[in-house]
């Protein structure tokens, strides 16, 4: 939902069950967008910064929501030393909940389009109300 040309909202949800799962090979469970690594080429939007690749992949039920509210104004940008740059600010929230991990969220903030390269983001990782972990990550992924 763009809300205008520079603001908007995205938004993902995913649900799932496997009524068969007996028999399935690893590779086909459901697997989440993870990026656990501190230098990506991809988006943070929707994406698990500090969630292991594999390690909650499930062939049972899940529940994957991901959203992001994008704007050129949040935080930075009314300090005066900031306002005339050209990145946007987001603010991002994951969530993730199955059998084998109870209500897992991340929650982050991120400046984007940093000299038209890349992305700069401050994420943190929690499994429900217990913290889990924070993260500083760079994201080189252009326009988006």
């Amino acid at each position: 939902a763009n809300i205008s040309p520079s603001t908007g909202i995205d938004w993902k949800v995913n649900a799932g069950y496997f009524f068969n799962s007996g028999q399935m090979h690893f590779s086909q469970f459901k697997h989440f967008n993870t990026s656990e690594i501190p230098v990506a080429f991809k988006s943070f939007a929707h994406t698990f910064q500090m969630m292991n690749d594999y390690e909650f992949s499930t062939n049972s039920s899940y529940l994957n929501v991901g959203v992001e509210f994008r704007s050129e104004y949040l935080l930075l940008r009314y300090l005066s030393v900031f306002n005339k740059r050209t990145w946007s600010e987001s603010i991002h929230f994951n969530y993730l909940t199955s059998p084998g991990l109870n209500s897992y969220w991340e929650a982050g903030y991120s400046l984007n389009s940093l000299f038209f390269v890349g992305n700069v983001g401050v994420f943190t990782g929690f499994k429900g109300s217990k913290f889990e972990s924070v993260a500083l990550k760079i994201s080189i992924s252009g326009f988006e």
